[in-house]
């Protein structure tokens, strides 16, 4: 009866190909940022296709961010553009 406790937590939801969703660049002095939401207004999915990524420097270094860091950055960055988009379709 102890081992029904030790069970792996359920895998959170993934993006299904073709979803639809609203990419969104926030930028600054030095930075972009592209936040990929689900249109249905659902909190999004922890996967690939919903990744924050942070786009820096000069050299375009691009790695993917944090929760806690995306809601700091928002409050910093200004809203440079949104569209319309899907979650690519893996083959």
């Amino acid at each position: 009866m102890l081992l029904a406790g030790c069970q792996r937590a359920p895998a959170p939801p993934r993006a299904a190909p073709g979803e639809p969703v609203v990419r969104a660049l926030y930028r600054d002095a030095g930075e972009t940022m592209l936040l990929t939401l689900p249109r249905d207004g659902k909190p999004a999915p922890d996967d690939a296709c919903h990744a924050p990524l942070l786009v820096g420097g000069e050299h375009g270094v691009t790695r993917r961010l944090a929760p806690a860091e995306v809601a700091e950055r928002i409050k910093h960055m200004q809203l440079a553009g949104a569209v319309a988009g899907t979650c690519p379709v893996h083959r």
